[in-house]
């Protein structure tokens, strides 16, 4: 789900202030997903968690706040795709290498007779700021 192996820092409006940090993020679905149909995704780096209102999903140019993501029925994801998460946070990562730890918990849009029709992709990764 991480196939990339660095983060970069951001410096969205380029006043010389990183804002945050930002890494790629490939769908765990083995098809195309609603990105409505993500209920959670759980991002913490060297342990620190981020809350939902700090990541914001970009898919093919469209900037999605974690928090509006189950309201989005029109954007797929799709198969193998991967998408950037931007994760707001002042300073952004020192460089080096940090564990990235992801949880995606997405909602089932085909019926497998799950009891609760959620699938949980967790997954870590040592990952290398480069910049």
């Amino acid at each position: 789900m991480l196939p990339e192996d660095s983060i970069r820092n951001v410096d969205g409006n380029r006043d010389g202030k990183i804002e945050g940090f930002q890494f790629r993020l490939r769908n765990p679905w083995y098809t195309s997903q609603p990105i409505s149909s993500l209920v959670k995704l759980i991002i913490s780096v060297d342990g620190e968690k981020f809350e939902p209102e700090k990541v914001t999903l970009n898919v093919r140019g469209q900037e999605i706040v974690l928090t509006k993501a189950h309201t989005m029925y029109d954007v797929n994801w799709g198969f193998p795709e991967s998408i950037d998460v931007f994760v707001e946070k002042a300073g952004g990562l020192k460089l080096g290498n940090h564990e990235l730890s992801c949880e995606i918990i997405m909602r089932s849009t085909i019926e497998y007779g799950l009891p609760e029709e959620k699938i949980n992709f967790p997954t870590k990764k040592l990952m290398k700021v480069l910049k």
